[in-house]
């Protein structure tokens, strides 16, 4: 019954925790130092700062999301963080229409205790409780979605992105004249 994918990893979030909080500040120096960094999202692609486990979760978004997507378009993704401190939070939004073919995500890296709550235009919220080393995918089709107070005593991390097909990423004229912050998934 549930649009929401969901899939328990194996990453080293040890590892992952702390390549986000040295990453964060040179993304904060180069696009703006701003009270959350995850509005600096249309900026960057967290995946153009390698790291191994970030190239794991990577592998494992390319392999789970080429099992449940839903036509053969080719899709590129783009991934940022999304770090809170307590009392902070996101607000109800959305992505993208149902008529772009794309999907958005997030992998918790120390989201517990939190969660993420989804609603469909028509239907009834449903809330998924954050646990640590969880992929969850859905498809980005007008749905809202928003993610609870934080109140721990450290920043919940979470690294969330969006896929979309190329025509969406590039338009028709593929790379002329635009920064490409978009990589094949």
């Amino acid at each position: 019954m549930s649009y929401i994918n969901r899939f328990q990893l194996d990453i080293d979030l040890e590892v992952l925790t702390k390549h986000c909080y040295d990453v964060a500040p040179v993304i904060k120096r180069n696009w703006g130092d701003v009270e959350q960094i995850s509005f600096l999202h249309p900026m960057y692609n967290l995946l153009c700062f390698p790291n191994k486990q970030l190239h794991r979760l990577y592998f494992n978004i390319h392999e789970n999301f080429n099992q449940i997507k839903k036509t053969d378009e080719l899709y590129y993704i783009t991934m940022w963080i999304n770090m809170h401190s307590a009392g902070q939070y996101i607000d109800w939004h959305t992505h993208n229409p149902p008529e772009d073919n794309a999907y958005h995500g997030y992998f918790a890296v120390n989201a517990e205790p939190s969660t993420t709550s989804f609603r469909m235009p028509g239907e009834e919220q449903e809330d998924i409780k954050n646990i640590n080393n969880q992929l969850v995918i859905i498809e980005s089709n007008g749905n809202e979605h928003s993610v609870s107070k934080w109140y721990g005593d450290y920043e919940r991390i979470t690294i969330a992105f969006d896929i979309i097909t190329a025509k969406q990423a590039f338009g028709n004229t593929m790379f002329q004249n635009k920064t490409n912050k978009w990589i094949p998934v």
